[in-house]
């Protein structure tokens, strides 16, 4: 799945928030390749909703429940929402087809803050999502005050 770091598929994918308000990124470490750091999300299923593909993606992914916020962002083929964590289990990394054993990849739970996120080094991808991120800032703010 994380091969070309994302699917052709239409996929759902989170700008999502822990319960300090970090930005919560997978930090993925390939052999050879630098660290690349993507947000967390997935391939809708059929007859899923958004919110259903979040929910399972993120519980798939991250051992997590959230709160699903407003779609953020929208480019071909994948729509960003923006949510924030409610549970965080202890077993991330376990369910999701992309976590099965025999893959050269290893994956942590990174958390920034927005100027972490937005600095030249930080390997953000999609690269779009990085001027996003920092344009509309007060209003991903505005959203989070929403979902609290």
């Amino acid at each position: 799945m994380f091969t070309n770091y994302f699917p052709d598929r239409r996929s759902i994918r989170a700008i999502l928030f822990d319960h300090e308000d970090r930005l919560v990124f997978l930090e993925l470490h390939r052999p050879g390749k630098p660290v690349v750091f993507l947000t967390f999300g997935g391939g809708v299923e059929e007859a899923e909703t958004p919110e259903e593909t979040l929910h399972r993606e993120l519980k798939e992914e991250l051992d997590a429940e959230a709160v699903i916020g407003r779609e953020f962002l929208g480019v071909p083929a994948h729509r960003y929402f923006v949510a924030k964590i409610t549970h965080e289990g202890e077993n991330p990394f376990t369910l999701g087809p992309e976590f099965q054993e025999g893959r050269d990849e290893t994956y942590a739970i990174k958390r920034v803050s927005f100027e972490e996120a937005t600095q030249d080094d930080f390997n953000l991808q999609p690269e779009i999502l990085k001027p996003f991120l920092s344009l509309y800032r007060r209003m991903l703010d505005r959203e989070l005050d929403l979902l609290r």
